[in-house]
């Protein structure tokens, strides 16, 4: 796992008493799936871009949609990410057409970034990169929340016992 690094005027605006910026967290949820039916959305098939923000904004090209939801950043010990989870609050059909279309778990990458506007525009200051597989979303008419799992293949239980002779003598072919 690298370290990050984070840029040396991030860390002075970081560090002092008063800022303008904001820390905004986007987020790209991925899936082959995902194909929109209203093009008003500004989203590209496969992709549903959402900013914790009053407004959209456009970063390294893509159109991220203004939303209320809340995450925790997972745990880290220097080795390992653990899982997290996601909440989107006042979901419209955006939220509802995703959910129903996707069949199989999407992906979600999630980024925080520090942000602040220079002349009249949003600079951008990468702090975290994560990507999640978003394993399950209960959701209602206000809020839909997944959980994000860093590493899915560590979730599987696997059975340490094997089929031998005498714990499954009709498994093996007769001798």
């Amino acid at each position: 796992m690298q370290g990050k690094q984070i840029e040396t005027l991030t860390l002075q605006e970081l560090f002092s008493s008063s800022t303008e910026g904001t820390f905004p967290f986007l987020i790209d949820i991925q899936h082959d799936e995902l194909v929109w039916s209203d093009q008003s959305f500004g989203q590209e098939n496969g992709h549903f871009r959402l900013i914790n923000s009053t407004t959209a904004v456009r970063h390294n090209g893509k159109k991220y949609l203004p939303a209320v939801f809340s995450c925790t950043l997972p745990s880290e010990d220097g080795q390992k990410i653990g899982n997290t989870s996601i909440t989107v609050s006042a979901i419209d059909r955006r939220i509802i057409e995703m959910i129903r279309t996707i069949n199989t778990n999407p992906r979600c990458v999630l980024e925080a970034y520090f942000a602040k506007i220079s002349d009249t525009e949003f600079v951008f200051n990468k702090l975290n990169h994560y990507e999640f597989e978003m394993t399950s979303v209960n959701w209602d008419n206000q809020t839909a929340k997944w959980n994000l799992v860093f590493d899915p293949a560590m979730q599987l239980s696997v059975p340490v016992d094997l089929g031998t002779k005498t714990r499954c003598p009709a498994a093996v072919e007769g001798e």
